[in-house]
């Protein structure tokens, strides 16, 4: 690396750093207000309890967001540039979904163990980074190039930037198959599964993956579901009581902005909603026409009954065609990063919710088994 390299990359940890301390401490400080200011505390004694903490905490998130925006708007146009590599980093993702997949299944079918998975929650910390999951073999040339050749086959309809990969471990419930129960039957199995996985199967031959039954997930729900009716029988609802209304964060937002924050963050709040605003527009038909404009070639755009669509058809098909162009070289990325310790920060991001929602099922499961009289572990 060169010494200009160097200079560069320090000086962006430095403001990474920095601008990382003054949003932990602008969270902490809202944190504080919503949890002393007399007029807050006021207002949220009319809310349900538990949807008042909720509400603080994704408060507090949100208003750092809005209030840092201004940084992330001077990058806007350079972002926009950048798009066709993130374009090929999901690519490489969804190649990593697919084998943490597979590694998913044979776990909850008790075939293995890995270290650092008790739970089937473990599972979701790694669906935010599956390229850093240690679980999963490194990418290989065939495999991109399967991807590519997937990209080369999809239809209109397959936006590179949107393909939804859903990963969770209810997708692994045990079936019966002497009933000849189908996991899948009654489910979106496109949405669940996905084109890219059904692809992957028909050239690898791994379909067998999603036959596998669900031991695990099974055995955890029964102790969840343990815990569920001993909480229910504690603390029986009376059908006569009167509930305390639920403090929905999206719908009240905007009362709760006007109510209670001041004149300059209304109009910050005011120009991130606008912005936000125009640029869901702007993805829906602007941005299709400018990312044509951008590009050298021409671009022939097949006629349609909704030119709108037209143009997003003609969209999709130059960013897949583009990121395929590209893909080689990210994919080179990929080799020199995966290697060196958070090489891959950059392109992925940690669960925001993972620590907290995990110690809350993982009570759960400890606590059922305890009223099941079994050993309090995750030894089952």
């Amino acid at each position: 690396m060169s010494n200009d390299e160097n200079d560069y990359l320090k000086i962006k940890l430095q403001k990474e750093a920095i601008e990382a301390k003054e949003k932990e401490a602008y969270y902490k400080e809202v944190c504080n207000t919503l949890d002393t200011d007399e007029r807050l505390l006021n207002y949220f004694k009319d809310f349900d309890e538990q949807s008042v903490k909720e509400f603080k905490e994704f408060y507090a998130h949100q208003k750092v967001s809005w209030r840092f925006a201004k940084y992330n708007q001077t990058e806007f146009k350079a972002k926009l540039d950048e798009r066709f590599h993130g374009y090929c980093v999901a690519s490489l993702k969804n190649i990593q979904y697919k084998k943490l997949f597979h590694a998913m299944a044979s776990w909850m079918s008790e075939e293995v163990v890995f270290d650092g998975i008790q739970i089937c929650w473990d599972w979701h910390q790694w669906h935010a980074k599956p390229l850093s999951c240690p679980h999963l073999p490194p990418i290989e040339k065939h495999e991109v190039q399967c991807y590519i050749d997937f990209l080369n086959q999809v239809g209109d309809d397959f936006a590179i930037d949107d393909n939804y990969i859903h990963l969770s471990p209810d997708n692994f419930f045990e079936t019966d198959e002497a009933k000849g129960e189908d996991r899948w039957i009654g489910q979106d199995e496109e949405l669940m599964y996905g084109s890219w996985f059904k692809y992957y199967d028909k050239c690898y031959g791994t379909e067998y993956y999603k036959l596998k039954p669900g031991l695990r997930v099974n055995k955890e729900n029964k102790y969840i579901y343990r815990t569920h009716e001993e909480e229910a029988k504690q603390n029986p609802i009376d059908p006569n009581a009167v509930h305390a209304p639920y403090l929905h964060f999206y719908t009240e937002k905007e009362n709760f902005i006007r109510l209670f924050e001041d004149s300059e963050f209304k109009h910050l709040y005011r120009a991130h909603a606008a912005q936000t605003e125009q640029n869901n527009f702007a993805e829906e038909i602007d941005m299709e026409i400018i990312h044509l404009c951008d590009a050298e070639e021409i671009i022939p755009i097949e006629s349609n009954d909704d030119w709108r669509q037209g143009v997003k058809i003609a969209c999709e098909k130059y960013h897949r065609e583009t990121a395929i162009l590209l893909m080689w070289d990210v994919y080179d990325e990929y080799l020199v990063f995966k290697p060196i310790k958070d090489g891959l920060k950059d392109w992925e991001r940690d669960s925001d919710t993972y620590d907290e929602l995990r110690e809350q099922v993982a009570n759960r499961i400890l606590t059922g088994r305890r009223l099941m009289g079994e050993p309090e572990d995750f030894n089952f």
